[in-house]
């Protein structure tokens, strides 16, 4: 098979009691994006074209990912015709509704408001060896373990059609919220109760109208995604008043 690679980067997971490097991305061809999995540094490229023979397919949290081992082969290629990365990850918004209609994806883009946030957010804390979070001092794999704190927030996202829920991690809680780790840290003998900082989490995002773009998948309880990124959206109230002025039979103002 012959794809672009979009974007791509490592990352570092727990492989039982072994740490290991993963190369994440994003790859198309002319038929559309699929995620990328790499177990293998093959020394990959936003933009090259490749041509990948004994690669395999694997559902992960809802997504379906192309993966590359040791028995995969990677060759750099001149194959014109396929999609430019900056066309993968600028794609316009999409609607909830229809984001849920189509199962999710690899790289999907909502924009909406958000109406409020899904239980543990703010402060958190996570089992020193897998990151899973905890119940108490409690990891369903490690058992009793001295957690390590972080910051997270689950976003609840609406755009009229549909809510989605956006699992920002920390730096991304951070940058909203304009709160560290550290800060929280810093006060937590004031404030011992992570629902007063989840309040207050809840305070500094709720009505903020956000663009998202990441991972989409699709349960029982319904869309949820891994962000890349995610980005305050201002309306241009000019150009909507444009926009909705013929459809309502009038003029601008």
């Amino acid at each position: 098979m012959y794809v672009r690679v979009a974007r791509v980067a490592e990352r570092t997971v727990s492989v039982g009691e072994e740490r290991r490097v993963v190369y994440d991305g994003l790859v198309a061809d002319e038929t559309g994006v699929i995620a990328l999995s790499a177990w293998t540094d093959f020394n990959l490229r936003s933009g090259e074209t490749l041509e990948i023979t004994g690669g395999y397919l694997r559902a992960f949290r809802g997504i379906t990912q192309l993966v590359l081992d040791e028995r995969a082969t990677v060759r750099r290629v001149e194959r014109p015709g396929l999609p430019e990365p900056s066309t993968i990850l600028n794609s316009p918004p999409i609607s909830m509704a229809r984001l849920e209609e189509s199962g999710g994806g690899p790289s999907a883009s909502v924009e909406g408001l958000v109406v409020g946030l899904l239980p543990p957010s703010g402060l958190v804390y996570r089992c020193p060896e897998c990151r899973r979070g905890l119940q108490g001092e409690h990891c369903r794999i490690h058992g009793t373990v001295k957690g390590i704190a972080d910051l997270r927030a689950r976003i609840v996202l609406d755009d009229g059609t549909g809510a989605v829920t956006i699992n920002a991690g920390r730096s991304e809680t951070e940058r909203l919220w304009g709160v560290t780790l550290d800060g929280v840290l810093g006060q937590l003998g004031a404030k011992p109760d992570p629902s007063i900082w989840e309040g207050e989490l809840l305070d500094a995002v709720l009505g903020r109208r956000l663009r998202v773009r990441g991972a989409a998948s699709v349960d029982d309880f319904g869309v949820t995604i891994q962000p890349e990124t995610i980005d305050a959206a201002d309306i241009d109230l000019e150009s909507a008043a444009e926009r909705l002025a013929p459809r309502l039979g009038g003029e601008r103002p």
